[in-house]
């Protein structure tokens, strides 16, 4: 079995980058005592509060960025390929014009990973299709959806394809 655990280092350490990530490549172990598989730094990742999914080809990383601060090199969202390399980041141009921050970091990815949905600092989810392979991933914006939440806390898709949220208000 392939299992991963994905770890945003984001105080790093002697051995970890700051604001990076660490993959170990556990497999079927039951235990680990050993160094992480790979380290790297994440280019535009600038602060904690973040989210990881991972699929196939690589992860997605998110980090808290507020209102109008989605912007060039410290993008709300980014993917990255399974060696760190970012493919794809939400401050292109086509996406900063539908998606504004990311409140609290919050993103989710359906089972299928052909949907995206991230929430932004202007309350509302705005969704994307995807489509990722091992050659890179398109990013396309489907739909906004405003809602009157004012702190999503946690968001997933269930396995139906509903996305389920966690809020305070």
């Amino acid at each position: 079995e392939n299992r991963k655990l994905f770890l945003f280092t984001e105080d790093g350490g002697s051995t970890l980058k700051a604001n990076g990530i660490a993959i170990y490549n556990i497999g079927t172990k039951t235990s680990w005592g050993e160094a992480p598989s790979f380290v790297s730094s994440l280019t535009g990742q600038a602060n904690g509060n973040s989210a990881i999914v991972a699929d196939d080809y690589g992860f997605y990383v998110s980090q808290y960025r507020g209102a109008g601060s989605n912007g060039a090199g410290v993008p709300a969202v980014s993917y990255y390929n399974m060696n760190g390399q970012r493919l794809w980041a939400s401050d292109a141009d086509e996406i900063k014009e539908v998606l504004n921050g990311c409140q609290r970091g919050g993103f989710a990815v359906n089972k299928e990973r052909n949907l995206l949905a991230i929430h932004d600092a202007a309350g509302q989810f705005v969704f994307f299709d995807v489509n990722s392979t091992a050659e890179g991933i398109t990013v396309t914006y489907k739909y906004t959806y405003k809602h009157g939440m004012s702190d999503v806390l946690q968001m997933d898709f269930d396995y139906a394809g509903n996305l389920v949220v966690a809020a305070g208000t």
